[in-house]
């Protein structure tokens, strides 16, 4: 008790959680189809795409700015080299 948790029991625990986006519990009733290595490999491709896009969305979004007086100021340094 208290240590952490194995896959079948995350795994249900979100299927069973109603806070789980039905695209997530979709996702997971077709991973644990398959080969668990395939799977694991296939997830990391998608997840650094959905990442990639999540920032290049971000940036888009921060480079065009809201409009407002004093939004470039709001930018980090950092990735204002980026835009």
């Amino acid at each position: 008790m208290g240590g952490p948790m194995n896959a079948e029991d995350r795994w249900q625990r979100l299927i069973a959680d109603p806070a789980t986006p039905d695209w997530v519990k979709a996702v997971l009733d077709l991973v644990v189809r398959l080969d668990p290595v395939d799977a694991a490999n296939g997830l990391e491709v998608i997840a650094d795409v959905a990442a990639r896009r999540a920032d290049e969305v971000l940036v888009t979004d921060l480079a065009a700015g809201s409009g407002e007086e004093g939004e470039e100021e709001r930018i980090p340094e950092q990735l204002r080299k980026f835009l």
